[in-house]
């Protein structure tokens, strides 16, 4: 819940900090809590082992390993859909161009994760789609706010 509600409310830092202070509209807090979460599994992973034995029991613990690196890409690709929808006029044509390349490359993170978690090919078409998702952001301009 904190990485939900912390990465959910960072747009509100670019809405609220305008001349004309509002809050974010919901797609963009909904687009930056499946952000957030996305962070914490992927972040989480290669430590599920040390932090079990540890006691820690988060989220991706208890999910377990594959069933993260299967969700994590497809909370990252949520965040993509939020994003090209709710930004949709101020984005073009070319955003389900973005969309289309995120659901590949979210894809691929999963596959190689469900074979491989410690993958080189998961983590870095992970980090491609949230860089996606972050630039989408910057480019929605005004359509950050209702």
């Amino acid at each position: 819940m904190p990485f939900a509600i912390a990465f959910g409310l960072l747009p509100a830092i670019a809405t609220l900090a305008r001349p004309d202070p509002r809050w974010p509209a919901a797609w963009a807090i909904v687009a930056g809590a499946l952000l957030g979460i996305a962070a914490h599994v992927a972040n989480v992973l290669p430590d599920l082992r040390a932090d079990e034995a540890t006691g820690v029991r988060g989220l991706p613990h208890r999910l377990g390993a594959r069933v993260s690196v299967a969700v994590g890409p497809v909370l990252l690709l949520g965040a993509t859909a939020a994003i090209v929808l709710g930004a949709a006029t101020r984005l073009g044509a070319w955003r389900w161009a973005v969309l289309g390349g995120c659901a590949v490359a979210a894809a691929l993170a999963a596959g190689a994760g469900l074979t491989r978690p410690s993958s080189r090919v998961f983590f870095l078409a992970t980090v491609l789609v949230a860089m996606a998702d972050l630039a989408l952001f910057g480019l929605s301009g005004a359509r950050l706010v209702n």
